[in-house]
């Protein structure tokens, strides 16, 4: 039974309309909130229906009888939601109001309970929170497209999206940045209210985190942006059959919130500097140091994209390209809608879609291993045309039972070429075979498609799960020609799957709106058509999806830290003492150099093209692309050995070849154990919220705790103490270690501090800098002024009358000036220290150099490297003989560091 609810007004003829209603007889815990309503004892419940628009109320106000009817009605309607709370707050019951004071007893019950029901009165009744109503709350460009559906369909989408979404999330869906942020803002303040932070009863990690803004800030957003990945393929509006102008990878309106949220966050970044703690005078915008930051983490995977390509032509290894696709469950709105052998489940959105590819990807690894192969490359993910994401996975396979003795034969250029062409030939044979051997297992696995129907699969329009052999001959293996008919190669397979990874993966779309297009205002081409390169970018953005990542590499040792160490100490010119480390800095320095060449080659290159056309200008042009690919072939090869010393890959997955390079490179004889690769430093510190977290800060050579061999037990991961770790050794057992203590076997990623502060904050801090520099200048020429005239006055005293008496003669000499003494220096503290001759190269016995050294001014350009490395060439599989050794050297940058550069950003 339902009743009118109470109002001021005489007349009992005319009802309101249903804003409030009471529900009689309704079980206590099954209310939002109780009250007493016409002096009964009943307990009754609110519930609250959202307020008409004001033209919806004027309309009704028309059916009530007199004017004064009609202004108490629409002063009834026009208050506040707190006026209303303080009202029905007052007519808590007392049981209510106990209960409140009980858990809030250091705040106003009455204010408490206000409160508590304006958050009530903001849940909708029962006719609102009819999926018939989605519509109505949907953003009008999704809402269109759910508009058009059959109905059958439609209900089915409604009805799909209040079961995964929810009200909450559709409501969420339609604010912008700064709504949500006051909505954050909001929260976080509710939240301090009931959880102050002087309180001990919430004084944990949790409790601080909720009561910081952009904690509910991150949660909101999350939310919202789940939201709207899930219904934009619900209601149809991205991918389906081909049409001109459909949106693919996302939706227009999704498009328009991702250049929304750069926008802000463009702004955001335009307000922070980063100021360097030692002198707050060097400071570099945030923005600038975020976009170097994107640039910097593009080259390094271009970089290591090529070093995987020449392994591979090194190792004569073979290329297993496997595809991983998810069935038409999880596509909501696929191509072929009406060829489609399985519909989509509501139940699978894209949260669901990540967690499947991930376990194909798992079980991919398994089926892989199961075989004995022990691959290495990367993968890829990617969106497909209605958001659903699949893989590449490019698995590189090598001979792992080559001998030492075949890898040295192949070495010596005096082996005879026909027993090195037998030893490459059984090694192309086995390798071959084990990759034919993955793909059939992959094919029975994952696919039902026969082996004379392989080819044909990829050109499907809705193609699955397959993989292939590159280079193969054989038609069940080879891979399809590309779209020009040219055959497929590794470096083909590896530039295309990485295509998103390279371009987009790293955000080099992220401020391409924000900051404006080409002859254009900034930020005015909002509503313009996005590319599919940006259409993909807004795509990862919005399922915060990792496009890429490494297999095969030595995963515990966290390789991409151990990577920006050395890349660090090269650019900084630091060796350690570890021969390993010194090996894997000296190669990165040689990558660097010819980087720097690459750089300056493509900046000739590009003035030379906006020159007017001719055949000098086009000879000069073809030489410097010639130059260009060069530099970039010898950048990869001196990266590739400078990843074998550092053991980016684990040693006992190197190839035969490649451990006889390591082994003469170092000095190790055959017999003897290979020097454990260096290990990642990890350290403990307090976040704001005083949450302990361990951070990895650098690399370390390893102490040996304790090893074992592949038939002993290895240490569980609980047992082990903070700071140790197992690695794996060349011949398969395991070693326990710990990072070393010695500095001087360390590599630290930063080597300065710097923070991040607003600008006006940061003008304050530089301020403050200057001034603090003008009192030391001023206070060092003082003490500089008052130590030259000690000196006069010294030099004064030593003029003096000697008068020399012997037995009874007495001779008056006049006066003498002493000898001059030694100029006294300027700084009093300074030590007198002659300056020690240099040699031309420093060897590990030599004295440091001493400052300010008068034989050698530019000490610096005195130290030399060692002479040419041996390195593995193609197509051979082998080394070429060794020419040297590296040594302890202190090696100096190609070009000095740029002012201002942020140490670890750039």
């Amino acid at each position: 039974m339902i009743r009118g609810s109470d109002t001021p007004y005489p007349s009992r003829r005319h009802r309101l309309p249903s804003e409030a209603k009471f529900v009689d007889k309704t079980e206590p815990a099954q209310g939002i909130s109780h009250l007493r309503a016409d002096g009964e004892a009943s307990r009754q419940r609110v519930i609250w229906l959202r307020p008409d628009p004001a033209r919806a109320v004027l309309a009704k106000i028309g059916f009530f009888g007199s004017r004064q009817l009609k202004e108490a009605l629409w002063a009834d309607l026009s208050r506040s939601e707190i006026e209303r709370g303080d009202e029905l707050a007052a007519r808590f019951n007392e049981q209510e109001r106990l209960r409140t004071a009980a858990t809030l007893s250091y705040a106003d019950p009455r204010a408490a309970g206000a409160r508590e029901i304006e958050r009530q009165l903001g849940e909708l009744d029962e006719e609102e929170t009819s999926p018939r109503r989605v519509a109505d709350h949907l953003p009008e460009a999704l809402a269109a497209f759910l508009r058009a559906m059959p109905l059958a369909r439609r209900r089915e989408r409604e009805q799909a999206i209040i079961d995964k979404i929810g009200w909450e999330g559709v409501n969420l869906l339609d604010l912008d940045p700064r709504a949500l942020a006051a909505s954050a803002e909001t929260r976080a303040r509710q939240y301090a209210e009931s959880h102050p932070k002087n309180d001990e009863r919430f004084q944990s990690p949790e409790h601080r985190r909720l009561r910081e803004p952009k904690t509910w800030r991150r949660r909101l957003t999350k939310q919202a942006r789940k939201a709207r990945a899930y219904i934009e393929g619900a209601v149809g509006a991205v991918g389906g059959p081909e049409r001109p102008g459909r949106p693919l990878y996302v939706s227009d309106y999704t498009m328009r919130c991702h250049r929304a949220d750069l926008r802000q966050g463009r702004e955001h970044m335009e307000r922070l500097r980063i100021v360097k703690l030692d002198d707050p005078t060097v400071q570099i915008p945030l923005i600038e140091a975020h976009q170097r930051k994107l640039e910097k983490e593009a080259a390094k995977r271009r970089l290591m994209l090529d070093v995987h390509i020449a392994r591979a032509e090194a190792i004569g290894a073979r290329t297993v390209w496997t595809t991983l696709t998810l069935p038409g469950a999880f596509h909501p709105h696929a191509s072929n809608e009406g060829k489609r052998a399985d519909a989509w489940n509501p139940g699978l959105g894209p949260d669901e879609a990540m967690q499947e590819m991930q376990k194909l990807f798992h079980q991919t690894m398994c089926l892989i291993r199961e075989r004995g192969a022990r691959p290495w490359g990367f993968w890829d993910a990617q969106a497909q045309q209605d958001g659903t994401p699949h893989r590449h996975l490019p698995a590189f396979v090598h001979d792992r039972g080559m001998t030492p003795e075949e890898a040295a034969a192949l070495a010596d250029p005096d082996t005879p070429d026909e027993v090195a062409a037998r030893i490459r030939a059984d090694s192309d044979d086995r390798v071959l075979q084990e990759a034919r051997t993955v793909a059939d297992q992959f094919w029975r696995r994952f696919s039902s498609t026969p082996d004379s129907a392989r080819q044909d699969e990829a050109r499907r329009a809705d193609h699955g799960c397959r993989a292939y052999v590159i280079g193969d001959a054989d038609p069940r293996y080879a891979p399809p020609r590309d779209r020009n008919g040219n055959e497929e190669t590794c470096a083909s397979i590896a530039k295309y799957t990485a295509r998103y990874a390279t371009r987009l993966a790293t955000g080099a779309m992220d401020l391409h709106e924000v900051a404006g297009v080409e002859g254009s205002v900034a930020g005015a081409a909002e509503d313009r058509p996005a590319s599919d390169l940006e259409r993909h970018a807004a795509w990862a953005t919005s399922r915060r999806a990792r496009l890429h990542n490494w297999i095969g590499v030595a995963s515990n040792r966290a390789p991409s830290k151990l990577w920006d160490a050395v890349w660090n100490a090269a650019r900084r010119g630091e060796v350690t003492d570890d021969p390993r480390m010194q090996l894997a800095v000296i190669h990165m320095i040689d990558a660097q150099n010819d980087l720097a060449e690459v750089s300056r080659v493509r900046t000739e290159l590009r003035e030379m093209e906006s020159e007017p056309p001719g055949d000098e200008r086009d000879d000069r042009i073809r030489r410097l692309k010639d130059e260009v690919k060069g530099h970039s072939t010898a950048a990869a090869w001196s990266a590739y050995h400078a990843c074998i010393a550092m053991g980016v890959w684990p040693d006992r997955d190197l190839h035969a070849s490649e451990r006889l390079w390591l082994r003469e490179e170092l000095g190790v004889v055959s017999g003897e154990r290979l020097p454990l690769p260096p290990v990642p430093v990890r350290e403990d510190r307090q976040n704001v919220f005083e949450e302990t977290v361990r951070e990895t800060v650098g690399v370390a050579a390893p102490v040996i705790v304790m090893i074992g061999s592949a038939d002993d037990t290895r240490p569980k991961r609980k047992d082990l103490e903070p700071g140790q770790m197992v690695m794996d050794t060349e011949d398969g057992g395991w070693a326990l270690v710990t990072a070393s203590d010695d500095p001087l076997k360390r590599i630290i990623l930063r080597d300065e501090s710097w923070t991040i502060v607003d600008r006006d904050a940061a003008m304050e801090m530089a301020r403050e800098a200057r001034e603090r520099k003008q009192r030391t200048e001023g206070t060092r020429s003082e003490d500089h002024d008052r130590h030259r005239a000690m000196q006069a006055a010294y030099r004064e005293i030593r003029e003096v009358d000697v008068t020399v008496t012997s037995g009874d003669v007495k001779d008056t000499v006049g006066t003498v000036p002493a000898t001059p003494a030694a100029p006294l220096s300027l700084i009093p503290t300074d030590p007198r220290i002659g300056a020690t001759p240099l040699p031309r190269v420093l060897k590990p016995g030599d004295d440091p150099p001493i400052e300010g050294d008068a034989e050698t001014p530019d000490r610096m350009a005195s130290y030399t490297t060692p002479g040419p490395k041996a390195r593995l060439r193609p197509p051979q599989v082998g080394l070429s003989p060794p020419q040297g050794r590296p040594r302890c050297v202190r090696i100096v940058p190609a070009a000095p560091a740029l002012t201002g550069r942020v140490k670890g950003m750039e």
